[in-house]
């Protein structure tokens, strides 16, 4: 509902904080969402991720996706990066950042017997 996105996309704005789009690409209409949402940043949803290494047409969605958001000066961030091969595939291809286990295995919060 892109309404109801776009009215709290503002509300919180408003209240002082960033808005971003996480699991980005998720909809086929996503990319017409990003100039008329203005985020503070982008997270390019994961299942677009996991199939970059393979997929001559994943990598030019991505790379397609960095050069707009980079346009509208909105950084882009991979999820779902597990190894070294794909961080250099999403480095290759302008991310702004990466989220995923090759930055850390996730662990409990709050850690046991806190």
């Amino acid at each position: 509902n892109e309404a109801a996105a776009t009215a709290f996309a503002r509300a919180v704005v408003g209240a002082g904080a960033p808005f971003g789009l996480d699991s980005f690409g998720m909809r086929r209409d996503s990319l017409g969402l990003a100039p008329r949402l203005a985020p503070a940043y982008i997270k390019l949803a994961g299942v677009h991720i996991a199939t970059m290494l393979a997929s001559s047409g994943a990598r030019f969605y991505a790379e397609s996706l960095v050069s707009a958001a980079r346009q509208l000066d909105i950084p882009v961030i991979a999820q779902n990066v597990e190894d070294e091969a794909m961080f250099h595939v999403i480095a290759g291809l302008g991310f702004s950042g990466y989220q995923g286990s090759l930055g850390g295995r996730p662990v409990r919060w709050p850690p046991a017997g806190s």
